[in-house]
This record gives structure tokens, sequence and C-alpha cells, in this order.
């Protein structure tokens, strides 16, 4: 699959690569995003030379002989080491020999299983030749949370030392596009049913490297011959991305994911779902939103404090498996493949109503970081209050006092008169909102090719 996207990120690394002084810069990203991929297409395109070394979780003395054999296929002579500190002395020496010596350390939370102190040695190898040196240390982490205790804890010995830090987020509806297209295989329909299942992972994406998926039955390949099959990538995926990250206390937090995925997204609907006491569980929320970051707590786009909260996972592929693999891991371990996907088909209409204003959300904000939507909005969300009025989106200026409400509909043929008069009366029971010009916008998914 060729590469896409992260024209910006890019862009970063090169002005990072050919700066005079010395620097340390580290990725975020969940999983499969493609932070590696980002630094050896950069060092690729730009022909640069640099030292990749993948920190896998070995004991120390299997690590260095790894490291060694890296630096014997660079350096056409071998070295060896007797420890980790003695390893990275030899760079920082060997940097002020070698101006502009670029080093990627992949997996760089393993260190910390190898020896804590290593990343003092970090910290004192750094502050002793950042400034006489010019050397450019990368370093990429799968385990998001433990990457940012590293770097942003101010216990942490690396604390402050970053020059730079880049963040990955998933492909946008736009770049999914655009992949679909480049396959042959874009149509409304396809986009909406990948976004859905996928978000936009580029591993994930990979499975359109199959010769065999066709335009019009692209849904049905991918839950017959890639997601539900034996030794599936996906299947096991979302343990695989979160059971490191909760560990002992994975069984409450798989509960939790699974009863938002289902819909639940109220704190009280959500304490109910997994029988957990409403006070206790706050606790738990508050770990995935502002640590793990798997969800984001929503309000009323209008409100700045309210009760109304409502919760959802952030990331598409995971509300697709923890909705559908993990509520029905029997039929997994029973192989019962056919069960499971009939009952996806029967389903999944109702995921992609909320997958699609989600989509039409995204097209939206890209439209308008390039001024090309009706108005140049500084905020965008839901909206609902107690009366029981919701409204799928709303675009607000505050300095034109101008807003932009949004009805989404997957259907083109329900969104009636009656829906059109609805959403005007909705709009106009918002007092906050009550001398602002309004226009109003429709969407189905025949209809979103102009958001594209």
């Amino acid at each position: 699959m060729k590469f896409y996207n992260r024209v910006q990120e890019l862009a970063m690394l090169e002005k990072i690569t050919v700066s005079p002084q010395s620097e340390f810069v580290y990725f975020l990203g969940k999983r499969r995003i493609g932070k590696t991929s980002l630094v050896h297409h950069h060092f690729t395109q730009s022909k640069r030379e640099y030292l990749y070394f993948f920190v896998s979780n070995k004991k120390e003395g299997n690590l260095l002989l790894s490291f060694s054999e890296t630096l014997r296929e660079y350096l056409w002579y071998g070295v060896s080491f007797g420890s980790i500190r003695e390893f990275l002395k030899f760079l920082f020496e060997y940097g002020k020999e070698h101006p502009g010596l670029c080093i990627v350390f992949d997996e760089f939370q393993n260190f910390t299983q190898v020896d804590a102190g290593i990343l003092d040695d970090f910290q004192e190898f750094w502050d002793i030749y950042k400034d006489h040196v010019n050397i450019k240390l990368f370093v990429i982490g799968s385990l998001f949370t433990l990457m940012e205790e590293i770097f942003q804890s101010k216990k942490s010995p690396l604390f402050g030392r970053a020059t730079a830090k880049i963040g990955l987020q998933e492909f946008g509806g736009v770049i999914l596009g655009e992949i679909l297209t480049d396959y042959g295989l874009f149509s409304n329909k396809n986009l909406l049913d990948v976004y859905t299942i996928f978000g936009g992972v580029p591993k994930y994406l990979e499975v359109f490297d199959q010769e065999n998926l066709q335009k019009d039955r692209l849904l049905e390949t991918i839950l017959t011959e890639s997601y539900l099959r034996e030794n599936s990538l996906y299947v096991r995926e979302g343990s695989d991305l979160l059971l490191t990250e909760f560990w002992k206390t994975s069984g409450v937090y798989f509960s939790i994911l699974e009863a938002i995925a289902g819909g639940y997204n109220k704190r009280s609907e959500i304490a109910d779902y997994t029988k957990m006491n409403y006070d206790s569980l706050g606790f738990y929320l508050e770990n995935l939103e502002n640590v793990y970051h798997y969800i984001e707590k929503l309000t009323p786009v209008i409100e700045q404090k309210t009760t109304l909260n409502r919760y959802r996972i952030q990331d598409n592929f995971l509300i697709f498996w923890f909705r559908y693999i993990y509520k029905n891991g029997n039929l997994i371990e029973i192989k019962k493949y056919e069960t499971l996907r009939k009952i996806i088909m029967a389903d999944l209409p109702c995921l992609e109503g909320f997958a699609f204003e989600k989509l039409v959300k995204d097209l939206i904000i890209t439209r308008n970081i390039t001024n090309s939507y009706v108005i140049e909005f500084d905020r965008i969300g839901n909206y609902w209050d107690k009366g029981g009025n919701e409204i799928d989106l709303i675009c607000i200026n505050h300095c034109t006092k101008e807003a932009v409400f949004i009805e989404c509909k997957l259907q083109e043929s329900k969104i009636t008169p009656q829906v059109r008069q609805e959403l005007v009366r909705k709009s106009e029971t918002i007092a906050a909102l009550g001398e602002y010009k309004k226009q109003y916008r429709y969407y189905g998914l025949e209809s979103i090719g102009e958001l594209l």
C-alpha cells in the first residue's frame, strides 16, 4: 500500500532533520497509526542515512547483541557493549564526528522493562552532549500512556528534554475517499462501511491489498474473508490494543467500553449496564477520557457547564470491535463466523447511522480548514436539551453571529418536508442563538459527495 497524507508531519520532520542543533523528538499515537512508517518514509524520501534500533522486550545482553548487529551493518565493523549505558555513550561520541546523525529508537518504552535507570542515562548523556553535537534522536512508542508518562511526567528523568512532539491521528474521510478511489472501490456506501468498521487507521486499510475485492460487494468480502475468519488480525486486535494498557483492571474497562459501544452513553445507563456503582464509575470514566484517551465526554455544543453529559468511544474500530466481536466472543470461540456475520449485518444500519453523523462532521471540519464550507465556524458539535430536542450538528461562528443547523439521515428519502420544518423549530428553541443568522443543511448518504 502506498504512503498517504502526513504532509504536515513530513514537513516538520524535514525541518527537524536539517536543524543546526540537536533534537530529541518523540511520537505519540496509538498502535497501527503509522508512526514507524512515517519515519521510514521520511528518511527514504529524503535519501538520508539513519540508524534504526528496535527495542524489543529482551534481556539487556540480548538487546545489546541486536544493537551491535545493527551497527555492524551500518558501520561495516563490529562493536560490542557491556551495558546500555556504554551503547548510549558510543552513539553520542560517534555523533561528535558525524554532525546531523539521525537515530531512531522504536518501541522506546521497552527500555523501562530492561532497567528503569536507562532513562536516567538518556537524560545524562543528552544534557552533556546536546549543546556540543548535532544529533537527532527520534523515539517511537506504541503505549500511548507510557510514552506520555516518560516525556510529560515531572517525575520522569526525560521531562522537559524533548524538543518536539509529533502526534499522529487517524486518516479522515477525505483521505479514505482518496484511498478507495485509487483502488477502484469508491462509492459513498463503501466509504461509510470502511469508516464504520476501521475508522482511518492506516494498518487496517491494508485490507485493500486483497486481490478479490469488488466495488459492489466490498462490505461482504471484508467481513467474510478478512475480518471474520480464523487467525484474523482484526478479531484479536481489540484485546491486543488494550490489555497491555489496562492490565489487571481490563475487565472493568472492557465492560464500560462494551456499554458505550452498545449505545449506553449516559453515566446512569453505563452504571446500569455494567452493574457498577454510579459514583465508583466516575473514576474509570475519568481515566478512559483523560489518561487513556479512548473516550470523550460530550456536552451540548452551546453549553459550558451542564449535567447533560454523554460519552462516546473516539475510535471507530473499537466501537465496532466492542459492539460485535467482544460482545459475541462465544461465537468467535466456537468459530460460528457466519452466525456473527448475520448479527452484524442486521444491526449495522443502526451503527452506521451514528457513524454517518461522525463522518459528516469530519468532512465539514476538513472543509472549514480550507474555508470552503458555507460559513467559517469556530465551534461544531451536537445539541440536546432536557426537553427532548436534539440536533445532529450545529456549526457556530460567534464573531459573525452565524449558525448552520444540520440534519443527517442515511436515506435521502427520510429528509422530508416535516424533517426540515422540525429542524427549524428546534433551532428556534435555542435562546443563546436567537439573534444568530441561521442556515440549514441536510445530508444523506447520496449527497455527502459535495463535502468530499
